[in-house]
């Protein structure tokens, strides 16, 4: 699905639930709708395989390298940037992230990759919110509409 084709959807309470509950049935995941739609839209733009069950805690994809990789993504406004990102828990198993930002008609404007042995650098102690501006220190941009050379 495209994101014009996803944008033009204008979504009810009892939409939202019976998505939700059929997504739980057929693949095992709840439904929310950026995270689901950066999934099969990084998928779809990496070449990687989306993980369907829930067996596969810690990751959402595998990468054509057979890497684990653990997808985040967040909204935000045609002129602000979110501060804070969301973590995993350090139990789980990946190996990269790809950080995901959307504008509010579910473009996509940036992501970054950044090495899971990174993770304590952005989320330091364990913490479930880590600084953007911090984890783009560390990571490497792979796409920004602002630039083509991305």
């Amino acid at each position: 699905m495209s994101s014009s084709t996803i944008s033009n959807y204008r979504v009810s309470a009892d939409l939202i639930k019976a998505s939700r509950d059929a997504v739980l049935n057929m693949t095992g995941k709840r439904l929310n709708l950026l995270a689901d739609y950066a999934e099969l839209d990084l998928c779809a733009r990496f070449n990687m395989e989306l993980c369907l069950k829930t067996n596969n805690p810690g990751y959402d994809a595998v990468d054509s390298s057979g890497k684990c990789v653990q997808i985040k993504a967040r909204a935000q406004g045609k002129s602000t940037k979110p501060h804070t990102i969301n973590s995993t828990p350090d139990h789980q198993e990946f190996d990269y992230y790809l950080f995901a930002f959307y504008d509010n008609e579910y473009n996509l404007v940036e992501v970054w990759k950044m090495a899971r042995d990174k993770q304590s650098e952005v989320f330091p102690d364990g913490a479930k919110h880590g600084n953007r501006n911090r984890m783009e220190q560390v990571s490497e941009c792979l796409f920004s509409i602002s630039s083509p050379t991305h």
